[in-house]
C-alpha cells in the first residue's frame, strides 16, 4: 500500500486529501467521509484494511478543518463531497462511499444525489439533525460552536428523507449498541426507510467510533459487503 497526500481545489479552496493506492487494484475507489470532529483518520485502520483488499481509498478534510482552506461551513459538506465523486469518476474508477457519524449521514445524502456512486456504507449515522437534537439536545450547542450558522446546512443532511433514493444500489448501515453519541435507533429508522438491497448490522458493545471492539470485525464486515454487493449488482 502507498499513501499520497495532496490537495484538490474545489470552488476556490484547497482541500487536504489522502489517497491510499492498493497493490492489486480492484477498480473501486472508496471515498471516506469524516464526522463533525474533523479527523479524516479516525478509522484509518479500516481504510488501511480496505486498501489492502485491493481498493483505492480517498479521504479528505472538510473546509476549515486540519489543513483544508476556508471556513467551517456545513452547507459545503455535500457539494464538496459531490465534487470529489466527480473527480473519482473522471479517473474511470468505481466510486463507493463510506462515512462515519456526520460523515455517515453525508454518505447517504451523497449517494442519494449522485447516481455515479455504486454503493454506500454508513457507520453510526444520524437520521436527521432535528431528530438528533430531539434525542440529544446538547449536540446543537456543540455544533453551533463548530459551524456557527448551523441551519444553513442541516437540510442537506436529512438522511431519512433521501435514503430511499439509493436503491437499487446497495446500502450498509453499521451501528454500535453502546453508542453514546448517536442512538442506535437512528440506523434502524434509516434501514426501515431504505429500499433493497440494504443491510443493518448492530455490533454488540461497540461505541460510536468502534474503538472498543476487535478492528478485524468491522474491517471484514465492510470488506465482505463490498465484494458481495459488487457480485450481486454486477458492477
Amino acid at each position: 500500500m502507498s499513501r499520497w497526500d495532496f490537495h484538490l481545489k474545489i470552488d476556490g479552496r484547497f482541500l487536504s486529501c489522502t489517497l491510499r493506492d492498493p497493490p492489486r487494484p480492484s477498480g473501486i475507489c472508496i471515498l471516506y467521509l469524516h464526522g463533525w470532529g474533523g479527523d479524516r483518520e479516525t478509522l484509518g485502520w479500516l481504510l488501511d484494511y480496505l486498501c489492502d483488499q485491493g481498493h483505492h481509498v480517498l479521504n479528505f478534510t472538510q473546509r476549515g478543518f486540519n489543513g483544508s482552506e476556508g471556513g467551517r461551513e456545513l452547507s459545503r459538506w455535500l457539494p464538496d463531497a459531490a465534487a470529489i465523486v466527480d473527480y473519482i469518476a473522471s479517473t474511470r474508477l468505481e466510486p463507493w462511499v463510506c462515512g462515519l457519524s456526520t460523515g455517515g449521514s453525508l454518505a447517504i445524502a451523497l449517494s442519494a444525489s449522485k447516481p455515479e456512486v455504486r454503493g454506500c456504507a454508513s457507520l453510526s449515522p444520524f437520521a436527521s439533525f432535528p431528530r438528533l437534537f430531539n434525542d440529544r439536545p446538547d449536540h446543537r450547542a456543540t455544533l453551533e460552536r463548530t459551524f456557527g450558522d448551523l441551519d444553513a446546512g442541516i437540510a442537506d443532511l436529512n438522511a431519512e428523507v433521501v435514503v430511499r433514493r439509493i436503491a437499487p444500489r446497495p446500502l450498509l448501515l453499521v451501528h454500535g449498541d453502546s453508542d453514546d453519541v448517536i442512538p442506535t435507533d437512528h440506523s434502524r429508522s434509516l434501514y426501515d426507510k431504505a429500499g433493497e438491497p440494504r443491510r443493518l448490522c448492530v455490533m454488540r458493545g461497540a461505541n460510536h467510533v468502534f474503538s472498543n471492539i476487535r478492528q478485524e470485525d468491522l474491517c471484514r464486515l465492510v470488506s465482505e459487503w463490498i465484494v458481495e454487493s459488487r457480485k450481486t449488482t454486477g458492477s
